[in-house]
């Protein structure tokens, strides 16, 4: 309604959550890793920087996550519900893979991980076992499993972190455009393979056709200051 573009909209809301997702994360990684008592940390083991990264790469794709929900709403009551039911939800199915976990080959765990949720429950999984062998999770062994049985690795898990936000997005993006609600323009399903969408309207053609309908008024008003003339004499 108040002409601003949809990608600064979007823009916006995602810097403004994501600083304070940044003030949350780095107060749990504080708390799991520093050492406050003789009862030692949480995590005695893992690279702080990585934990922060790990939280950090889920804080991005749950914005993006929510943003995908919103867009499926048009009244904001029924989505912030909904939303929160779908949030839980979403990592239901970790309870079920993670009695499979062993079961399961690289590819079906990569899938699993398309649900930002699932991916963290599986991240968290073996930051444990890591903390568990005594080495702790560092950047040195982000691209290792924790044992020669399992080919997940944590770098993999990170990665799959960008790929659900970026999913999100496209997700989001599309919907969006295809039903903007009720105060934008929707365009086509296959919107995506119009040239117009990408380029835009020619300047030359919409140049061009301003002066067309400027020479078609002139044209008219020439010739009914003509009739009139003619009338009068």
């Amino acid at each position: 309604m108040m002409g601003l573009s949809g990608w600064l909209h979007w823009t916006a809301w995602f810097c403004k959550y994501l600083l304070y997702l940044l003030i949350t994360m780095a107060i749990a990684t504080i708390l799991c890793t520093v050492k406050f008592n003789s009862n030692g940390r949480v995590l005695n083991k893992s690279d702080p920087s990585l934990i922060f990264v790990i939280l950090l790469l889920y804080s991005i794709s749950s914005i993006m996550f929510c943003f995908c929900v919103s867009v499926f709403f048009s009244k904001a009551n029924i989505a912030a519900a909904a939303g929160g039911i779908i949030w839980y939800l979403s990592y239901t199915p970790y309870y079920f893979i993670s009695q499979s976990y062993d079961n399961m080959n690289l590819a079906e765990k990569l899938v699993s991980c398309l649900l930002s949720n699932v991916a963290m429950g599986m991240g968290a999984q073996l930051v444990g076992k890591f903390e568990g062998i005594g080495t702790g999770v560092q950047w040195s062994n982000i691209t290792k499993g924790v044992s020669v049985d399992d080919s997940l690795s944590l770098g993999l898990v990170l990665l799959m972190f960008l790929v659900d936000s970026v999913l999100y997005g496209i997700i989001t993006w599309y919907v969006e455009t295809v039903f903007p609600g009720d105060y934008g323009v929707p365009r086509p399903w296959y919107f995506p393979v119009l040239p117009s969408y990408w380029c835009g309207t020619s300047t030359k053609v919409y140049c061009f056709s301003r002066i067309s309908s400027k020479l078609l008024y002139l044209k008219r008003c020439h010739r009914l200051i003509y009739f009139f003339k003619k009338d009068c004499i």
